[in-house]
């Protein structure tokens, strides 16, 4: 097959895309999957950032695609505009042909082209996906950027059985809209702390919080002392309406949750389909959507609501029938030690950026801030 040129999608690509993204198997031996974002493509997108272009290779149908999206965060404790990369997807016929390596510069030109030359260009590769590493350690080799780790993520994926122990320090309750300023002022506070995390207007937070599907003011639970000072939220976002996740082939350690977790949801007596929220769910087999919900809008101003939060969470995802609650977390993230002896599946991530962020090193003290409901 001679070239393939790359251009933009539109609108009118909206359910190709859908159909091509789902049938592709990505991520590493250890997690391998696919994502539904049937039927419009470009409606997650939308929630990524205020703006994006969807790089496609494209002839009879599309053989591949490329995701590029722009969003204003924190970096240096200042709003910056930021280019992401990533949703790399080749059909297996195309690959080795050199067209992932096309698709990383032609992403890194658009980068460019829409924020400028000294674009900050971030992107996000499991520790053991060789290939994306490779992909990006090309990008060098050929002159166009230098991508390098600026930050190690743990991803946790928790067990929604643990039950918490009671705080005489924290009390939880479910956000409510009148709640809304004040979450974005703790916001903006402890988010000018965490790099990469979004800057928000007011109104910009408003219609996150309200509009986003799958999310909205129930979603949320806030942290307050005995005083009713807000020291923290935490969303437990079912993202179902735009992206649903399934597994595209078991390893051992899986087929070993599967099995232990259908039989010990049988043995509590759980129903079959985990709709009543008193019951587990049954964990599907490769194939079958993956129902978890994923922590969101992390934001917390006081070490001691952590905890308390991550529970919530958890109460939320039993009561939505959901397998896990998915959080990403920064290696150097103080909060992270809280996470020691919580039941979870734990995947590494890496954090890449250009020349415009600095790498990683043992001394760094900022701590960045992931969405896994972004990536």
């Amino acid at each position: 097959m001679s070239a393939l040129p790359i251009t933009t999608a539109g609108p009118e690509h909206a359910a190709e895309l859908a159909a091509f993204f789902a049938e592709q198997t990505v991520g590493s031996a250890s997690f391998a999957y696919r994502i539904d974002r049937s039927p419009d493509f470009f409606r997650y997108c939308r929630l990524q950032g205020h703006d994006h272009r969807i790089l496609i290779a494209e002839s009879t149908r599309i053989w591949g695609l490329l995701s590029v999206l722009f969003d204003r965060v924190h970096l240096g404790g200042q709003p910056r505009e930021i280019a992401y990369t990533g949703d790399l997807r080749l059909d297996p016929s195309v690959r080795g042909q050199g067209l992932g390596d096309r698709f990383m510069r032609e992403g890194i030109r658009t980068c460019r082209h829409v924020l400028g030359p000294e674009a900050p260009i971030v992107t996000a590769v499991m520790a053991d996906n060789p290939a994306g590493l490779k992909m990006n350690a090309n990008l060098e080799r050929d002159g166009t950027a230098t991508m390098r780790p600026i930050a190690e993520v743990e991803l946790f994926f928790l067990f929604p059985w643990i039950r918490p122990a009671r705080s005489s320090s924290v009390r939880i309750r479910p956000a409510r809209l009148d709640d809304l300023p004040r979450m974005h002022d703790l916001w903006r506070q402890v988010a000018s702390k965490r790099e990469l995390s979004r800057s928000f207007t007011r109104a910009e937070w408003t219609d996150w919080v309200l509009n986003s599907p799958g999310l909205g003011i129930e979603a949320y639970a806030l942290a307050e002392d005995a005083a009713g000072q807000l020291l923290g939220f935490l969303a437990a976002w079912d993202m179902s309406p735009v992206r649903r996740f399934m597994l595209a082939s078991e390893t051992a350690s899986q087929r070993w949750i599967r099995r232990a977790w259908n039989a010990g949801r049988r043995l509590l007596g759980a129903s079959r389909t985990g709709s009543s929220g008193s019951g587990l769910p049954r964990f599907p087999k490769a194939g079958e959507v993956l129902p978890f919900l994923a922590a969101t809008n992390l934001c917390v101003a006081d070490e001691r609501a952590f905890l308390p939060l991550i529970h919530a969470g958890l109460g939320r995802a039993r009561q939505q029938g959901a397998l896990f609650l998915g959080i990403a977390l920064d290696r150097r993230d103080p909060l992270i030690r809280q996470m020691r002896g919580l039941p979870a599946s734990r995947s590494k991530l890496l954090l890449l950026g250009n020349e415009a962020l600095p790498p990683d090193a043992p001394d760094r003290q900022t701590v960045y801030h992931v969405e896994i409901a972004m990536g």
